[in-house]
């Protein structure tokens, strides 16, 4: 029986080619002739347009480019404009976007040059600036708040948004404010999200997770020190294969909430005929597979799988789902899901890749960018990359061989 390939068919957002210059600089030029206030007044507005309402970027994109134009000389508004065309479109697309920003502004600056300067001093225009100045602050206010609830909460951001307060209200140039909540903050988190070696406790933990979720089939039969030498060659073993089974996987991105019978029945749906299998027994084996024995590895994350017996058969499914799966009372909201299905003469492959997903799913910050992937190619490229990452950091652990013995 050989393994069937297709490819699955997705509705993605829009791809970011199809956005012309001319597109960017209309949506800015929109932007800039009606928004008052400039800088954050107007990063509220451009999130509403570029994240929730065309999805063409994500929010962590949007609030690490917000970020750096606060940072750099030059008006917000137009260091912003400048770096989300470049994201989008390159140079062009910059030029167009920051073209489109600021000529709303120099268009009104000269009308109101030539025409409306002599009348600043009219209580009706005194009163509109006025009212107009009060509506900045209020658009400020809610662009603070918008993004500020953005932000992961945990002692380290407070303690730097504290002493960059503390700058401003001490007297200094906001520069300073910026610099000490930058440094502060790359202290405190430099050593959290540093990339730590890979030892032999981590291996050791690997092995009793892999250990304690992995189909009866597949251990139970072998020593654990046999078990240990396959799973310690997995750098070597899934490297090409791994890779081309996960390109050509079927992708699930589910938006609603579903429990896990009936999302095996959907799983089972889109593996079946690429297995050869009955589409009720394939749902059927899952299930009972994963009451005999659970696969969730911590609450976001399942690695449910199933031994079936053919010669070469080997699938991967991946599944995301942004409302959570209810796979257990204890596992009520699992968002990432890898099925595997696979044949018992591939057993030390499969001890293998499932290693390889129970480590890169387990690295810092795997789950926050799971959910910020934009669509099931992008999901893919995570996996792939987070596979070769976490693989190249594994110490050189080798089984003790009789020679070595000797």
């Amino acid at each position: 029986m050989s393994l069937m390939k297709q490819k699955t068919l997705f509705s993605p957002s829009q791809d970011q080619n199809d956005i012309t210059c001319l597109h960017l600089f209309l949506i800015f030029f929109r932007i800039g002739l009606t928004t008052f206030g400039g800088g954050f007044s107007m990063a509220a507005v451009l999130r509403h347009e570029l994240v929730l309402k065309r999805q063409w970027l994500r929010d962590k994109e949007f609030f690490n480019t917000l970020s750096l134009a606060t940072s750099i000389p030059g008006a917000v508004a137009v260091n912003l404009a400048f770096l989300e065309g470049h994201r989008i479109r390159g140079f062009r697309g910059a030029i167009a976007a920051v073209a489109g920003q600021i000529f709303p502004s120099i268009m009104v600056i000269l009308l109101i040059a030539n025409f409306a300067v002599s009348y600043f001093e009219q209580p009706l225009v005194s009163a509109f600036l006025k009212g107009a100045s009060i509506a900045v602050t209020g658009q400020i206010a809610f662009a603070t708040i918008t993004f500020a609830r953005k932000l992961r909460l945990h002692w380290q951001n407070a303690l730097a948004c504290c002493l960059g307060l503390v700058v401003v209200i001490a007297g200094f140039h906001p520069v300073w404010a910026i610099v000490v909540a930058a440094c502060s903050g790359y202290m405190m988190m430099h050593q959290r999200m540093t990339k730590q070696k890979w030892t032999e406790n981590d291996e050791m933990n690997l092995l009793g997770l892999v250990d304690g979720i992995a189909a009866p089939e597949l251990v139970e039969n072998s020593p654990f020190e046999e078990v240990k030498g396959v799973i310690q060659k997995r750098n070597e073993m899934v490297k090409d294969q791994f890779d081309t089974i996960i390109e050509d996987s079927c992708v699930l991105d589910l938006d609603k909430t579903m429990n896990r019978d009936d999302f095996f029945e959907l799983v089972a749906d889109k593996l079946a005929k690429k297995l050869n299998l009955d589409v009720e027994t394939l749902a059927t084996s899952l299930q009972t597979q994963e009451t005999e024995s659970s696969t969730v590895l911590n609450q976001r994350l399942a690695v449910p799988h199933l031994v079936i017996e053919t010669d070469k058969d080997f699938e991967i499914l991946v599944a995301r789902s942004r409302k959570g799966i209810k796979f257990s009372k204890h596992a009520k909201k699992v968002n990432a899901i890898f099925v595997i299905v696979g044949s018992i003469k591939q057993k030390d492959f499969y001890l293998c890749s499932l290693a390889a997903i129970t480590q890169i799913t387990s690295s810092t910050g795997f789950i926050e960018r799971w959910f910020q992937a934009k669509d099931p190619e992008e999901l893919k490229k995570i996996i792939i990359s987070a596979r070769k990452k976490e693989l190249e950091n594994i110490c050189c652990l080798k089984p003790e061989t009789d020679s070595d013995a000797k």
